[in-house]
């Protein structure tokens, strides 16, 4: 009799197990059609929150580990990471293609690889980790050329022309180019030629490597094959890059015939950058041909368009050129509205750059939130399938149900074990993401105390002038904006060296900026004994300049500022300025005198061959009141309406206070500052240096 139960015992245990082994094969096939489902559905779509990406990204691990396909696992997992680089999610990409490079060296597809490694060297690329890309591109293209994949033979070649032409490494950039020329000859690929031919042509309209009459060449084989494949796109894009190569040539009605032909192909297109890259290419050419009107009509466009697509970089090179435009016709004020909308688009380009790095730890912190919630949704799950898995094993035999009860023990346990691993794991980065932000912000306390001791305290500074006020507030710890007071004995005459200057930026960036400025000027002024504002600002340029050109990025930062030279002995002043006016008040009267529109290195467009400083020669009378200083007090958004204070307003405000003494005068601008400013937040650093020149001092 024991017999007979033992085998019925057997028999229902053994049914049990074949009707699990049957669902889990069942399970394994739906996993892999939602894999396929989501290859597809990720090929398909671009952009994403990050909520919405955290939660896809979570989805593709589980499916990953669910299918049980190397291969799959390792495709899925690649395209989850090209995603999150579409979304400018390059760091937690890497989250996902690190999982993908063990199920590909699982599955030892070197198809897969090659992509993969590719899809890497993006990654490091949108990272500004130029020589990991490189790297990794030469890894992936070398598989490729064992396996023969001509395809990826010609992407990985042609991304590596694309990244050195942005390093400025433009002889490789070249070869690059010409080497994928080659494989597309052998795919017959016409679409791909053309644009390898762009990108070459691109190469030779740079400044280092200017060849016109060669790019123009690739430029015409370009459109024509686009023009034969009827690619619209490609065609505009070939017209554009023609009409500016022929706008450096200076035949502007050759430019105007092909930049005419690619405004009127871009209407039936959806680039708005492509439009913004034609009208300020036509509103250049306006303005070469002194047809100002038009050039402000398109350049204006220009700017819409690059406002639309939040392209600050653009925005910035076209109110640049529409400075000058106005300052040809001799339109100074609106030449400066010009100038405060570049320093807004700068202001909005590294607010961009902040509320980027504020959605990277964002979407770390969302994908971690999700992660938690998928573990306590599965444990919900698991629970619901333990308890129908115990219902079925109690109808069919008293072991079954003995046998799931104890594997749902330990399920469970382990479940409750991996949850308060994971909680633990979320304090201690919660706690390492508070060390790291004391420590940031010991360091720039730290940095705040070395731009003090270099510049020295504005109170001690000023003592070298007899009458004379600074009134500095940075923006943040460190500032971007900084003084420098010297006296100087040369050729028996004594002179009073005077400089405001406004660095790129505030924080951080513009304190790195102070810093190296004030070096060059203690060269330049004490070690040299040059005391010409014109000869500073000459040496200045040169300096920063050089300093920056070695960095593998184009550099955009500099400096504007106002260099003021009295000569004690003599009673006479000098002054020049790269973009910052001086400002006189003599006998109750305000006089600007203008800076030239040249800033110390950073954009400098609409500058022909060598920067020059115009120098203002000035005969000092008794009480004649100078200032020096930066946009920060004139750009403060404040008041009722909540506007700018604006430049007129800023100089009625010194006329006003310029015949009180130097403290007095201090004391009513840090008030007039606050009153204005209220509560808000403060938009720029702010400097103001005043100096009032008695002939008894002299």
């Amino acid at each position: 009799m024991n017999k007979i139960y033992l085998i019925i015992f057997i028999a229902i245990l053994g049914n049990a197990v074949y009707a699990q082994k049957s669902s889990n094969t069942e399970k394994i096939a739906n996993k892999a059609q939602q894999a396929e489902k989501m290859i597809v559905f990720l090929q398909k779509t671009k952009y994403f929150d990050s909520t919405k990406l955290a939660k896809i990204g979570q989805e593709a691990i589980e499916l990953a580990n669910d299918v049980q396909n190397p291969e799959l696992a390792g495709k899925l997992l690649t395209k989850t990471g090209i995603v999150h680089i579409k979304n400018e999610y390059p760091k937690q990409a890497f989250e996902y293609f690190d999982i993908a490079m063990k199920y590909i060296k699982e599955s030892k597809n070197d198809t897969l690889l090659v992509r993969l490694l590719n899809s890497m060297a993006i990654g490091f690329s949108h990272q500004h980790k130029k020589t990991k890309a490189i790297t990794t591109y030469h890894k992936a293209f070398d598989i490729a050329q064992k396996i023969n994949d001509l395809r990826y033979m010609d992407v990985i070649t042609s991304n590596l022309g694309i990244l050195y032409h942005e390093i400025q490494e433009y002889e490789y950039a070249v070869q690059h180019f010409k080497k994928s020329l080659k494989y597309v000859e052998e795919l017959n690929d016409s679409l791909d030629k053309a644009i390898v031919l762009h990108d070459l042509a691109l190469v030779y309209l740079e400044d280092e490597y200017k060849e016109l009459d060669t790019a123009l060449m690739y430029l015409k084989k370009s459109m024509k094959i686009s023009e034969k494949i009827d690619d619209e796109e490609g065609v505009a894009r070939s017209c554009v890059a023609i009409g500016s190569a022929y706008l450096q040539k200076k035949q502007y009605a050759t430019a105007r015939k092909y930049l005419f032909t690619a405004k009127k192909k871009a209407k039936k297109l959806p680039y708005i950058e492509l439009a913004a890259q034609i009208s300020q290419n036509i509103g250049i050419l306006y303005s070469k041909e002194k047809n100002y009107d038009s050039a402000y009509v398109y350049l204006n466009k220009a700017v819409k368009k690059s406002q639309q697509i939040k392209n600050w970089d653009i925005a910035i090179k076209i109110c640049k050129e529409l400075s000058i435009v106005a300052y040809n016709e001799g339109k100074y004020e609106l030449s400066c509205r010009y100038k405060d909308s570049c320093l807004l688009y700068k202001d909005s380009l590294m607010k961009e750059n902040r509320e980027q790095q504020i959605l990277d730890i964002g979407a770390k912190y969302e994908t971690a939130r999700v992660q938690k919630e998928n573990q306590i949704q599965k444990l919900k799950i698991a629970q619901q399938e333990d308890k129908a898995k115990l219902q079925h094993a109690i109808i069919s035999s008293l072991a079954a149900v003995i046998t799931l009860i104890f594997v749902f023990s330990i399920i469970i346990y382990k479940q409750l074990k991996t949850k308060a691993k994971i909680n633990k794991e979320l304090a201690a980065q919660h706690k390492e993401i508070l060390a790291k932000n004391e420590n940031i912000n010991q360091s720039i306390a730290y940095a705040s105390s070395i731009q003090k001791a270099i510049l020295g305290e504005a109170k001690n500074v000023v003592k070298q002038l007899d009458e004379a006020f600074i009134y500095f507030k940075p923006h943040s710890v460190v500032s971007g904006d900084f003084y420098f007071i010297k006296t100087i004995e040369k050729d028996n005459n004594t002179y009073k060296i005077i400089i405001a200057a406004d660095c790129t930026g505030h924080g951080v960036p513009g304190a790195f900026m102070t810093v190296m400025g004030h070096d060059l000027l203690t060269e330049i002024i004490i070690n040299k004994q040059i005391v010409e504002p014109q000869r500073i600002l000459k040496q200045l340029d040169y300096g920063v300049t050089n300093n920056l050109k070695n960095n593998a990025k184009k550099i955009h930062d500099g400096m504007d500022i106002a260099v003021l030279s009295v000569n004690l002995t003599k009673g006479t002043a000098t002054y020049a300025g790269a973009y910052n006016p001086l400002c006189m008040v003599r006998n109750n009267q305000l006089h600007i005198i203008r800076g030239s529109i040249a800033s110390i290195a950073g954009h400098n467009l609409g500058i022909v061959g060598e920067k020059s400083f115009e120098q203002h020669e000035i005969a000092l009378q008794d009480n004649d009141t100078f200032y020096v200083y930066s946009d920060g007090f004139q750009d403060q958004f404040g008041g009722k309406a909540h506007k700018k204070y604006m430049a007129r307003r800023f100089r009625e405000l010194l006329l006003h206070i310029s015949s009180y003494p130097c403290d007095q005068q201090r004391e009513v601008i840090n008030k007039e500052f606050k009153e204005w400013k209220q509560n808000k937040d403060q938009t720029d650093d702010v400097l103001v240096i005043g100096y009032k020149f008695t002939s008894k001092h002299a």
